[in-house]
């Protein structure tokens, strides 16, 4: 990956990128390395597998029907974050997954350079200690 002009500069095979999910702020939280992985796209979008077990997320046009504005200071500003507030989507990836919607958990992601995409097992959630976000 060329250095100039990009906004991330670390080794994309050996990154941690993460979700969280907080239950009782109906709260997911995409943390800045991911979209930084995947290139500083000014949209991006999710899609899940069937059973909701799954779910990855991709670049994404403004037209696309499901997609999220980045914010405009979002890579530069480190107050910034990249929150998505749904009580039905949250709630929905919660039940189907078993996890405590009183809870808060954090998904580890792996990305694929392929298809430049990250994909998230939420089977894999793992429980935040005392953690609230909203």
């Amino acid at each position: 990956m060329e250095q100039e002009g990009k906004l991330w500069n670390g080794q994309k095979n050996t990154i941690r990128l993460y979700i969280s999910l907080y239950g009782p702020t109906h709260c997911l939280r995409i943390w800045k390395d991911v979209v930084r992985v995947l290139g500083g796209p000014q949209y991006i979008s999710f899609r899940l597998n069937k059973d909701m077990s799954s779910m990855l997320i991709e670049c994404a046009e403004e037209k696309h029907k499901l997609s999220f504005k980045i914010a405009d200071d979002f890579y530069l500003n480190a107050e910034q974050e990249m929150k998505v507030i749904s009580t039905s989507f949250v709630e929905g990836l919660m039940i189907r997954n078993e996890l405590d919607l009183a809870e808060s958990y954090h998904v580890e992601g792996v990305y694929s350079e392929k298809n430049n995409v990250v994909v998230f097992n939420l089977k894999n959630a793992e429980r935040l200690c005392n953690e609230v976000e909203g």
